[in-house]
């Protein structure tokens, strides 16, 4: 269940803390811009990034959760947004340009942060998250509580699996009926997850209290991670292209 996949590209050998910052610039052109056509030529790099990275089956995940924003963000925004004078009237919804293409700007702005997101955790493990976070400046245990994330998701999702693998065996139908009748019955799953949960949890407290977690000495680390030219490259490449689409944004272009 878990999202990394280990392949040998050359998104995989970089450094860490340079996927991070590339992360981040990705996501701040995205929250630059609000056209939608901006928006769809910064997806095309980062869609490329995907197909470097042979990570594109990571997205089978999402891709139902990616169009469900990109719907809801282009339908509510367009009904609710003010703006010109509508285009369409349906009764009282009036259908406006603005307001439609400011929706869609903001579905096409949740996916590219979206999908560069499952890049990263595709193409990183969770010891190299927290190195990078490390090395960020943020404490050490802000970074593995925040990484703890990627490692417990996917195994309460897996726990999840098995136990309603196991209802099915003792005749629990879990498949049968409408949305709200399926979503009754996996209410009797709720209490042995929750269990699982709680009893991970115990497991891992006494796992980092045997490894002396929070004492307050130097770290050492069994990985050494160095920065190569490519991943310098990388960097300077990310915050120059952050930096043009903010110089553009505040020319007054990339707006709706």
């Amino acid at each position: 269940m878990l999202i990394y996949q280990d392949k040998q590209t050359f998104i995989h050998a970089m450094h860490p803390l340079a996927k991070l910052i590339a992360l981040v610039c990705i996501c701040a052109c995205a929250m630059t811009f609000n056209h939608p056509v901006y928006l769809i030529v910064l997806a095309v790099p980062v869609v490329g990034l995907g197909f470097a990275a042979r990570s594109l089956s990571a997205l089978k995940r999402v891709w139902k959760l990616m169009l469900i924003i990109f719907l809801f963000s282009a339908v509510l925004w367009t009904l609710l947004m003010p703006g010109d004078s509508p285009l369409l009237r349906l009764g009282p919804l009036h259908l406006r340009r603005t307001a439609f293409l400011y929706g869609l700007g903001m579905g096409l702005r949740f996916n590219v942060m979206l999908f560069a997101g499952m890049v990263f955790v595709a193409t990183t493990r969770v010891e190299d998250f927290t190195a990078a976070l490390c090395m960020a400046g943020l404490p050490y245990r802000i970074s593995f509580a925040l990484s703890l994330a990627f490692r417990l998701v996917p195994t309460y999702m897996e726990t999840t699996t098995t136990i309603a693998q196991a209802q099915r065996c003792r005749g629990l139908d879990l498949d049968s009926g409408g949305f709200i009748a399926r979503a009754r019955k996996y209410i009797p799953l709720i209490v042995p997850v929750f269990m699982m949960a709680i009893r991970s949890a115990d497991n891992l407290a006494m796992a980092l209290e045997s490894k002396a977690f929070g004492a307050h000495r130097p770290r050492t680390s069994f990985e050494e991670y160095r920065f190569r030219r490519s991943d310098i490259a990388a960097i300077i490449v990310s915050i120059a292209l952050f930096a043009a689409c903010l110089a553009m944004r505040i020319a007054g272009f990339g707006s709706v």
